[in-house]
């Protein structure tokens, strides 16, 4: 069994435990998320030895390259650094949801670096048109699984401030 924990250093929990205790389960964790080196595809596993060996017989032996190994190592001498920047993303993220609530967003809960957020009175496609018009990127997917929300990456308050202060923008237009 797989656990992928793409997105543990902005949750609560995480099963690296499950990983330590059976031998059946190995979890999957990558740099690209919290440590910013998302250009440079670098990822681990962590499991029981017997997994990890079944994985590096039908590993390519070139899959990360030299800068990405050098990125990640890097990383880890800055964890102090690393760990306040999860903090202030989970803080932001709690901000920023419940401002968007208080504007009448539909915010589902969220453990990640981003909320999904249904937007009020206009579907999330025009919305996401919307916001491009006042310079704020977010996402939007056609999938009918979520096409009624509009993905938002957090980033930094000043970018938060910028979102809130366009959503007010746009709602005041009388949308």
């Amino acid at each position: 069994m797989v656990l992928d924990e793409a997105y543990v250093n902005f949750a609560r929990e995480h099963a690296m435990e499950l990983a330590l205790k059976h031998p059946h389960v190995i979890i999957a964790r990558t740099f690209s998320k919290g440590y910013s080196l998302c250009f440079q595809r670098v990822g681990y596993f962590v499991g029981h030895p017997d997994l990890i060996e079944a994985l590096e017989k039908i590993r390519d032996s070139y899959n990360v390259n030299g800068l990405g190994q050098v990125a990640a190592l890097a990383t880890l001498n800055h964890l102090g650094y690393y760990r306040a920047n999860f903090r202030r993303i989970i803080r932001t993220r709690q901000e920023v949801g419940s401002r968007l609530k208080a504007l009448g967003f539909e915010v589902l809960p969220s453990e990640t670096n981003f909320i999904l957020a249904r937007p009020p009175r206009l579907p999330a496609e025009q919305w996401l048109q919307k916001l491009r018009d006042h310079k704020v990127l977010v996402r939007w997917f056609r999938s009918p699984a979520v096409s009624a929300f509009l993905r938002i990456t957090i980033g930094t308050e000043s970018e938060a401030r910028s979102l809130v202060s366009a959503v007010k923008k746009i709602l005041r237009q009388g949308v």
